[in-house]
């Protein structure tokens, strides 16, 4: 796609230093799911436990997902669907 940017990564309001590095370990870009996925880099979600938070990066099968209140995640797209632990947020 000509003119698209790399999306840039985005440490949550209450991250530490601990969480940050745990978010960033990977070295492969932020990238938004182009096969139609069902989470969206930037889509506002909410989890069961976790509560609000926002797509900061997409992995494959992982997503970060950075929690208003208790910092960044890593989880597994399928497990979480399956589970019904995260959806997108209207």
């Amino acid at each position: 796609m000509a003119g698209a940017s790399t999306p840039t990564f985005r440490p949550a309001p209450r991250c530490d230093a601990r969480c940050l590095a745990r978010a960033e370990r990977s070295d492969e870009p932020a990238v938004a799911d182009e096969t139609g996925g069902p989470f969206r880099l930037d889509d506002r979600v909410r989890h069961v436990q976790h509560g609000p938070g926002l797509v900061s990066r997409l992995e494959g099968d992982r997503i970060v997902v950075a929690f208003d209140d208790s910092g960044y995640r890593v989880r597994d797209v399928e497990a979480v669907l399956t589970r019904n632990l995260l959806r997108r947020e209207d």
